[in-house]
């Protein structure tokens, strides 16, 4: 539901409930207790890094993988991770493209079989997938 805002409420009123809806809706997702997060480019309007159907492949992969491995779980020892399907990460090419944050670390080409080992070895071990990150070309030689 919207939060517009009711014409029996003022303003600030409004506001309050908002805000406070807001909070109760960070504490449901466990915000404070996210560890990683993995934003995913592969499902944009512009759909120019890869075919729709190999980024609704991808995000569709990622969602179930993160969830049966229970890193989505509220309350997990070592922290949650999150993840986003981002419209547009504005790289435009070798995608899908992710980007983990706060690693800072990006990466390409992430198929199902790309993003079981981003799983593996750096949102659960903490160490980027060196083959698959994707640095800036006056950082990776390019």
């Amino acid at each position: 539901m919207a939060d517009t805002p009711p014409t029996s409420e003022t303003e600030a009123e409004w506001a309050a409930g908002a805000l406070a809806r807001a909070g109760r809706a960070l504490a449901a997702v466990g915000g404070e207790a996210i560890h990683r997060h993995i934003f995913l480019c592969g499902i944009s309007d512009k759909q120019q890094c890869c075919s729709r159907p190999e980024g609704e492949e991808a995000w569709n992969f990622l969602k179930a993988r993160l969830k049966q491995l229970g890193l989505t779980a509220p309350g997990r020892e070592g922290g949650i991770v999150r993840r986003t399907k981002a419209d547009c990460l504005q790289i435009c090419h070798a995608g899908p493209i992710a980007l983990i944050w706060p690693d800072r670390v990006w990466y390409h080409s992430c198929t199902p079989a790309v993003l079981e080992r981003i799983i593996q070895q750096h949102l659960i071990d903490g160490v980027p997938v060196a083959e698959y990150r994707l640095l800036p070309a006056d950082q990776s030689g390019a």
